[in-house]
């Protein structure tokens, strides 16, 4: 990695000639002295001039048994508890990981800490030597995280109706979850047939099902032809949006989602809404006959109707029941929810807005390709990317250099009241008006942003970015190429990609630093 210093009030760059840290207050190097990427600490035990050991940085927990995978990203994340007792609230903060194996965790400080599985998708998408890039963005109570090869995830309290159930959990944008399915939840009772049972994470792991839990920190086992129930000590309303923000109703051009696991197929799934057990309900049947490996199964929202079941009839829901028609086979369930049509696909880089999550560098919506189109909620709807049956967006492109090269939004990010948005080309300034009705424009079609994560603002209000090995600046009375003086040296930089350009802002210095991979 290489590092380079930028003084954020004066809005230029410090030259390498003397050292890295030759103006920076937190070192005690001397001019023409640097610093290690590593912020190694040169101590003496003797005069205090001559380095006698060197000491790295500290571990963040030495005692804990951390989950397998290099950390690719991680974000604090704090939710609150209420104490009936006392009627107060209790806060806990925490960090959610994510590994290059696709495992998301969190993490909560203690002697040792305590880590938790929180989700996991296909490891095919990032391994040791295959990387992806996480970003994220806040909306009210939401952690949100894009990475341009799974649905955009929100990660927040209180997704399933239950008023004690406080955990956080890690769903899909659009979505409405079913049960945590863990089996330990106040205002759920779970009855099994056989021999099936709620499989922890660990025991999953052992047992070679996959390399765990799909979400949370269980899994459901369902026997060989066992009829698993679950009864809720409250009717569940699967009709109106997802909680806790209000979102349009679900219909019939929705889906419902789940995954699966089996090692061989001799028969399917099927799932039962009751509004009155067991005389009324809604079927959805699955075949789930790919084995192996876990595996998301989507049905239309639609079913197969008994006993007078109507659309209306899944806001009162008393019962689910999940039956196994594989005489010869265990199943694994894990991860049901309801999910909108229209919920945003997979999307690079996000920001909030106006109350609007706004998205955007899709590779698809529906079949038509979208690296250029921004995607945006309806306000205070963040779950709801569509108005009247029509997706929202607005397709973004133009510049010198678009047709030389791939239209895609890089960057998003609120300044004033605007978002800026990056192409390879192009920056603009994109807003939603008072009547909902988007609008853009134009900032620069000479240059373009080359990463989200290298897009910062200075204490002074001014946006730093890096494009083509150089470092520019934006303001609201215009822009500048302020990269001069170390242009020579950001030339010869061997840079991968520099959309994993890194800049963070240190307040104490006032200094903005930016490490390229």
């Amino acid at each position: 990695m290489a590092s380079q210093s930028v003084a954020a009030e004066k809005s230029d760059i410090l030259s390498f000639e003397k050292g890295i840290d030759r103006n920076s207050p937190r070192t005690n190097i001397k001019v023409g002295g640097y610093e290690d990427a590593q912020n190694i600490l040169l101590t003496s035990a003797v005069s205090g001039k001559h380095p006698t050991s060197l000491l790295l940085d500290s571990e963040l927990d030495a005692e804990v048994t951390w989950p397998a995978g290099n950390p690719q990203w991680c974000a604090p994340f704090s939710y609150a508890t209420y104490v009936e007792a006392t009627q107060t609230l209790s806060f806990n903060t925490e960090l959610l990981v994510a590994r290059a194996n696709g495992h998301y965790h969190s993490y909560q400080i203690g002697s040792p800490g305590t880590v938790a599985s929180v989700r996991r998708f296909a490891p095919v998408l990032g391994n040791s030597a295959n990387v992806w890039q996480i970003n994220s963005f806040i909306y009210d109570k939401w952690l949100c995280t894009t990475d341009g090869r799974n649905p955009p995830m929100k990660y927040g309290q209180h997704f399933f109706d239950h008023d004690g159930y406080v955990t956080p959990y890690l769903f899909p944008i659009g979505s409405h979850p079913v049960s945590p399915l863990i089996g330990t939840v106040t205002g759920e009772t779970w009855a099994f047939s056989g021999t099936g049972s709620f499989r922890t994470d660990a025991q999953l792991i052992t047992d070679g099902i996959g390399t765990g839990a799909r979400v949370g920190t269980h899994s459901l086992r369902v026997a060989a032809s066992e009829t698993v129930r679950l009864t809720f000590l409250t009717a569940r309303d699967f009709v109106t949006g997802p909680a806790p923000y209000a979102s349009r109703n679900f219909v019939n051009t929705d889906s419902i989602q789940f995954q699966y696991y089996k090692a061989a197929d001799a028969g399917g799934i099927t799932i039962r809404f009751y509004k009155t057990y067991n005389t009324v309900y809604r079927t959805y049947t699955s075949t789930t006959s790919t084995t192996g490996a876990w595996t998301l199964e989507s049905l239309v929202r639609t079913g197969a109707d008994t006993g007078g079941f109507v659309d209306a009839d899944l806001a009162a829901i008393t019962d689910v029941e999940i039956i196994s028609s594989d005489a010869a086979n265990v199943t694994y369930i894990d991860d049901l929810y309801f999910l909108y049509s229209d919920a945003p696909p997979a999307a690079a880089v996000g920001v909030t807005h106006k109350e609007r999550i706004v998205l955007g560098g899709a590779p698809l919506i529906g079949d038509v390709p979208s690296l250029g189109t921004i995607i945006y909620s309806n306000a205070e709807a963040p779950d709801n990317f569509a108005t009247a049956g029509v997706n929202n967006t607005q397709v973004v492109g133009g510049g010198v250099e678009s047709l030389a090269k791939t239209n895609q939004i890089t960057a998003l990010r609120e300044y004033q009241d605007a978002v800026i948005v990056g192409t390879p080309s192009s920056i603009f300034a994109w807003t939603i008006g008072a009547a909902g009705v988007p609008a853009k424009s134009t900032i620069s079609t000479e240059h373009g942003i080359d990463s989200q994560r290298g897009l910062i603002e200075t204490p002074n209000g001014a946006l730093l970015f890096p494009w083509q090995r150089g470092i520019y600046i934006l303001r609201s009375t215009g822009r500048q190429f302020i990269g001069a003086k170390i242009q020579p040296f950001l030339a010869d930089i061997p840079t991968e990609d520099m959309s994993w350009s890194l800049a963070v802002l240190d307040e104490k210095t006032k200094t903005i630093r930016y490490w390229f991979r």
